[in-house]
């Protein structure tokens, strides 16, 4: 079981894995509305301070996977031409599935009151307050479990562009990595040039 975890798309077909990627972006697009969270990058899940509709946070999300899809296809066409776009499309929408973990764990009551208390404490500019001892060691396993989810994104990315690429050397282990990094700035600057609403 935990091989199947670890490497899905070895175990499960390009269809198989889009369907469930598919709906978890659906799904966790709209538990991201219901938070009153926000996309603003492909690493980035945060709580906005302004009020988004559900069209404008599945459009947000939805333009980071866009890109991811693309310009790891692009690259991955030109390390290796038999890429296909559909596995493409199933490794990112998997990966991206992985990143949703954030957003479950910001829905813990514990992790939902604490992210209040300090938004309310840095509103109210009491600053001693956010150095509560719960607070810190609440925010640190919170840290923790947003990076760990992180990271299994950054997994998958590889374990599915490893397989569509054929990827076997350090090389191309470096261009992925490289892909990634551009990739990340790319979102991160997005909606600097583009609207992030609709």
């Amino acid at each position: 079981m935990m091989s199947k975890i670890l490497k899905p798309f070895t175990y499960f077909s390009e269809k198989q894995l889009i369907l469930v990627g598919l709906v978890a972006h659906f799904l966790f697009s709209y538990l991201a509305y219901l938070q009153g969270g926000s996309f603003f990058s492909l690493v980035s899940y945060q709580r906005a301070a302004e009020e988004f509709s559900f069209p404008s946070i599945l459009y947000q999300n939805s333009v980071h996977v866009i890109l991811a899809i693309l310009i790891y296809f692009v690259v991955g066409k030109i390390i290796y031409s038999k890429t296909r776009f559909i596995d493409i499309v199933a490794t990112v929408l998997v990966a991206r599935t992985a990143f949703y973990g954030i957003i479950l764990v910001t829905m813990l009551p514990f992790i939902t009151k604490t992210l209040a208390d300090i938004e309310n404490a840095v509103e109210a500019k009491d600053y001693i307050a956010i150095q509560n001892a719960t607070t810190m060691v609440v925010m640190m396993l919170f840290t923790v479990a947003a990076l760990a989810f992180m990271a299994l994104m950054f997994y998958y990315m590889y374990q599915g562009f490893k397989t569509a690429t054929n990827s076997k050397t350090t090389k191309r282990l470096l261009v992925f990595i490289m892909t990634t990094i551009v990739l990340v700035m790319i979102t991160t600057l997005v909606f600097q040039l583009i609207p992030y609403r609709i």
